[in-house]
């Protein structure tokens, strides 16, 4: 069509009959044929051919009558000759433009009967104070000004039909209000025009707010495109960074992505508070990207003015101090913290951060997708991995952040299913670079009814810059993903405990429930196989504490009916967690049944003395010990055990006793198996050690070992150790002295443990001039002298009338009732002394 009006306005400068060829009005601004990428019928494929061959053909005969043109303007000749040449020219292409306008009129009637909807998507963008003002980024505040602005294009329509546009919002609690609304009918001249709405939230409710503007074919309903933004009106319930700024002015009003050289840049932060916060922590940083290290930092208090809704803050780097490198990119970084309310008892509120880039100098040419995704609604603001079920289009948004240098992008947006690789939707579209936004959005309709309700897309967005390599990026989402099946409701889990000789115990389907089996038992769980729609994954059973054994793994597809899990867990095995999972790949894995075993014994075992409970004080004897033995109980079912009972004497390896025996045990009974160590095998003979007593000659060990044996596959055994001591006479009550003179030389009584019985056996060793008698204990002033002379002893001392002499010895006294229980005094350094007159006659000795 570019020829035609090239065409047009070359004959409307040179020919007279401008009212002619002005009448020739270009019908359509687009490839008419563009319209038609998708399904029709056969009837209307064979129209639309027929069209575009028709204009074909006009075309070529356009660039016929443009040569002609050419030829005639620099053949040389002119006056009556070169106005009949072209007059002739602009009567050909009258002709031309006539067929043109009849090919119009069919294709207008044909979009008609197609009912193509010719209204194009378009985006909302809420700003606050101004129509120009940047989008909103924090919730609106009461008394705030708040303009809704759309860039509409305007549709291609046949002659007597008008869209509408109506713009209308929904309050907190859903209704439509009645008063903020606005309709336009007539439009603006142009492809397209930037239209608004504006409210003031002077006393508005609070909450949550929906504008909505409805762009339609007067009379014709479905050809419409509505378009949403939401917005809040709330107090500042955390602290937020609304946008930052790097800018080469102190008014800090427009980002510059990119600085002139030799410019001092001016790093700004906007951002809102709570009331109750009047100062943060703020610390800032910039950062060479390019280099990779840090230039400035900074930290300090920043205070908040209360009358400003908005707050600023912002920083100047000075070039001198801090030279920035041209074709570098830097990062400007801020974070506030709220810790600087001593006295506040309130929680503090999160700390926030946020970061901006900007070029210095020249900018390198660089094209990059910074975010992709696809939404139901046209601003692209809110993505989701699931994508509901649709009745409006489906949007695919991408973000496309170039250089400034750059003017044109070819982006190619494809719509795959991941599933069989198929393209849903494809489109390639140029788009201008505007370097003062710095990012293009693009947003394209997917008409739903293309889409597999349940697979999952990948959207696949391709930006070609002339120089540079592609990028390109994907995100996936799935539509209208249906609930994963629960498989807890079809499962049902039965099974049996079979044991031999015994009745089947029956498992039921409640979940948790306890069971008990027999070492010779078999679990078997039966899951009668269901396939419902929209199945997918494996079920596995899963078995704690059951030894390795493998448990396995079902596949949902079709092909096994079989569910179950068998197991017998014998004789080691003390119990488990059997639990059947159903492993999905849509979501997590989830526990379908659970149920817990353990091992039913068939009897119990313990081993006890009859000291249990007993003072340890009368612990000094063996003949204490009384009798031991084994107690048995037969759990629910009577049986036989063989029961064996060894003692060992541990310090010797001596035997002690060692038996055999069968014991029938009825059902829920104890019954105990006593035996008796003899107690002349335990008898302590300590003069065999003296002097050289140590701690392990005054004790007995013992080791107890018993095993009981059902026969039948179960056994099990009991071991303790025993130690015995003789009893140590180590307290003063336990003697009694003198008197202990030549008329009576009784040297101490022996008071024995009230557990002992006379008549008693005693004795001493050490000390030559000691004996017993009974509990006597005795010297014998004979043997002093000799004592003195033979044994020893040291002279300490003398005067005009004794000799003294002293020796340290060990001693030893050994005492022993009618029962044979037996006690012991020892004493390992004994002093000993004794005076001797020099006159024939000595006197008596003295301990």
């Amino acid at each position: 069509m570019h020829i035609l009006a090239s065409l047009i306005a070359r004959l409307c400068r040179t020919l007279a009959r401008p009212t002619v060829l002005a009448s020739i009005t270009l019908l359509m601004t687009f490839s008419p044929f563009s319209l038609f990428a998708q399904e029709i019928d056969q009837d209307i494929d064979q129209q639309i051919t027929e069209l575009e061959e028709l204009y074909t053909e006009i075309e070529q005969q356009l660039h016929q009558q443009s040569e002609a043109l050419d030829k005639a303007l620099t053949v040389g000749y002119g006056g009556t000759a070169i106005r009949k040449d072209m007059g002739d020219i602009a009567d050909r292409v009258e002709g031309l433009a006539t067929r043109l306008s009849d090919l119009g009129e069919q294709l207008s009637t044909l979009i008609k009967n197609m009912n193509i909807n010719p209204i194009k998507p378009f985006t909302i963008i809420p700003r606050r104070g101004a129509k120009d003002a940047p989008p909103l980024q924090s919730a609106a505040h009461d008394g705030d000004r708040i303009y809704f602005t759309a860039e509409v294009p305007h549709p291609p329509l046949e002659d007597g039909s008008e869209t509408e546009l109506i713009w209308s919002l929904k309050l907190p609690d859903g209704r439509i209000s009645e008063k903020l609304k606005k309709t336009d009918i007539s439009l603006r001249d142009g492809p397209s025009a930037l239209y608004s709405f504006g409210i003031n939230t002077t006393g508005m409710e609070l909450g949550a707010y929906e504008i909505t503007l409805t762009h339609t074919v007067v009379g014709r309903p479905k050809h419409t495109y509505l378009a949403t933004a939401s917005f809040d009106i709330n107090q500042i319930k955390d602290i937020k960074i609304i946008r930052m700024v790097v800018d080469d002015e102190r008014t800090g009003d427009k980002h510059q992505p990119v600085l002139a050289e030799g410019a001092a840049p001016f790093l700004f932060s906007y951002y809102e508070v709570p009331a109750e916060v009047t100062a943060l922590s703020a610390r800032y940083r910039v950062r060479d990207l390019t280099d990779r290290k840090d230039i400035y930092q900074k930290s300090g208090r920043r205070n908040t003015k209360p009358e400003q809704d908005i707050q600023r803050v912002g920083i100047k780097l000075d070039p001198e101090k801090i030279p920035l490198t041209v074709g570098h990119e830097y990062r400007f970084d801020i974070s506030f913290t709220d810790d600087l309310r001593q006295s506040s008892t309130d929680k503090a509120y999160d700390t926030v951060r946020d970061s901006i880039t900007f070029f210095y100098g020249t900018e390198p040419r660089f094209a990059r997708i910074t975010r992709l995704g696809a939404t139901v609604a046209a601003d692209g603001t809110k993505f989701d991995k699931n994508i509901p079920l649709l009745t409006t289009p489906l949007y695919l948004n991408s973000w496309v952040t170039a250089a400034k240098s750059i003017d044109v992008l070819e982006v190619d947006i494809r719509l795959i299913r991941t599933k069989d690789k198929s393209v849903v939707f494809e489109t390639r579209v140029s788009q201008k670079n505007d370097p003062e936004k710095g990012i293009s959005h693009l947003s394209f309709p997917v008409d739903p009814s293309l889409l597999t309700e349940g697979a999952k897309y990948r959207q696949e967005v391709t930006v070609r810059v002339e120089g540079l390599e592609p990028v390109t990026a994907r995100r996936s989402f799935t539509y209208a993903k249906k609930p994963p099946v629960d498989m807890a409701k079809y499962v049902k889990v039965s099974g049996v405990i079979r044991t031999p000789g015994l009745p089947d115990v029956i498992i039921n389907s409640v979940p948790n429930t306890r069971y008990r089996y027999r070492h010779n038992s078999t679990i078997t769980l039966s899951v009668p196989a269901v396939y419902p729609d929209g199945i997918d994954g494996k079920l596995a059973w899963r078995c704690k504490n059951c030894g390795g054994v493998k448990t396995p793994r079902i596949p949902l597809d079709g092909s096994n009916n079989d569910w179950g899990f068998s197991y017998s867990p014998g004789k080691n095995r003390w119990g488990g967690k059997i639990e059947l999972f159903h492993l999905s790949k849509s979501s997590r894995s989830k526990n379908l049944y659970s149920a817990h075993f353990s091992l039913e014994k068939p009897f119990q075992a313990s081993l006890f003395t009859s000291l249990k409970g007993r003072k340890k004080n009368l612990d000094f004897h063996p003949w204490g010990m009384g009798d031991i033995g084994v107690r048995l109980k037969a759990n629910s079912f009577a049986t036989t055990v063989t029961v064996s009972a060894k003692a060992t004497l541990k310090e010797t390896g001596e035997t002690l006793f060692n038996e055999t025996k069968s014991i029938s045990l009825p059902a829920n009974q104890d019954k105990d198996w006593l035996w008796a160590i003899d107690p002349d095998r335990l008898k302590f003979d300590l003069a065999r050690h003296f002097p050289g007593i140590k701690k392990s000659h005054i004790k007995k060990n013992i080791d107890l070992e018993v095993t009981i044996d059902d026969g039948k596959g179960y056994k099990t055994s009991r071991s303790t150790a025993l130690t015995r001591k003789i009893f140590i006479l180590n307290d003063k009550k336990y003697f009694k002295n003198g008197p202990n003179n030549p008329e009576n030389p009784l040297v101490r009584t022996i008071v024995p443990p009230a557990d002992m019985k006379g008549p008693f056996t005693t004795s001493i060793t050490g000390i030559s001039t000691y004996y017993t008698e009974g509990l006597k204990w005795y010297y014998d002033p004979d043997k002093l002298e000799s004592w003195a002379a033979e044994g020893g002893a040291k002279k300490y001392k003398e005067d005009d009338k004794k000799e003294y002499y002293r020796k340290t010895v060990p001693l030893l006294l050994t005492i022993e009732d009618s029962t044979g229980k037996q006690a012991v005094a020892f004493w390992k350094n004994y002093t000993y002394s004794v005076n001797i007159w020099k006159k024939p006659e000595a006197e008596l000795g003295k301990e």
